[in-house]
């Protein structure tokens, strides 16, 4: 309360699909949920009831003090989510919606969800169950670009991330460099989104590339 800084609750692991799919491998289970989604329910609402009892156990001790809940699962690939939205609705939605609600109990503190990739016709059904922060926002063209993300969720989400580690921080210029970070910026604005990496800063980065970024950002 008196150093400015905020505490935030890291995920617990990899997110509920990730789990089942690290269980069962990520191609069997993509089966499982087509061809035996009995099974696949069974397994999402077993580790679904995992993830809420440690999250119940945890926010009961310290969740008047959290400022912040980061959840994650990865959804999306370099174009398109890693399955359709109609079974994401069906299969994935309602363990996610029952873990937000688990949270929601024990901490009013907003929800960062944190997903890789292009997710864009997911991002709906994130808000409608509670997430309140988007991470990490790739800068892939035509799916999460800045100006759509304003457009459809400006006033719905706060947006975390956004700097390309795939590209421009690996071969661009300061100068584009800070352009992107701009327009990220003014695109988004300054009450609606907060700067970083839109995934692991990725080995061989150019270091002048990061400073110019997080230079960009403070004096803006």
């Amino acid at each position: 309360e008196t150093t400015g800084y905020i505490l935030a609750a890291g995920h617990i692991s990899a997110g509920i699909f990730q789990d089942c799919w690290n269980l069962r491998g990520m191609g069997q289970f993509m089966e499982d949920l087509v061809l035996n989604p009995e099974f696949a329910e069974t397994l999402l609402k077993r580790v679904t009831e995992i993830h809420i009892g440690i999250w119940e156990s945890f926010l009961g001790a310290v969740g008047p003090y959290i400022d912040m809940v980061e959840t994650a699962d990865d959804l999306g690939g370099q174009n398109n989510p890693l399955i359709s939205p109609r079974m994401y609705r069906r299969m994935i939605k309602p363990y996610h919606a029952a873990l937000n609600a688990a949270i929601r109990e024990k901490t009013r503190a907003p929800i960062l969800y944190h997903s890789c990739g292009a997710i864009l016709p997911l991002i709906d059904d994130l808000v409608e169950i509670g997430v309140n922060i988007l991470n990490p926002i790739q800068p892939l063209p035509g799916q999460m670009d800045p100006e759509t993300l304003q457009k459809r969720y400006g006033s719905r989400l706060l947006f975390h991330g956004g700097l390309d580690v795939q590209s421009l921080l690996m071969r661009g210029t300061t100068d584009q460099v800070r352009e992107h970070v701009q327009r990220y910026l003014k695109t988004l604005g300054m009450h609606r989104y907060i700067m970083a990496p839109a995934n692991t800063v990725l080995p061989g980065f150019r270091p002048e590339n990061l400073v110019a970024a997080y230079e960009t950002a403070h004096n803006f």
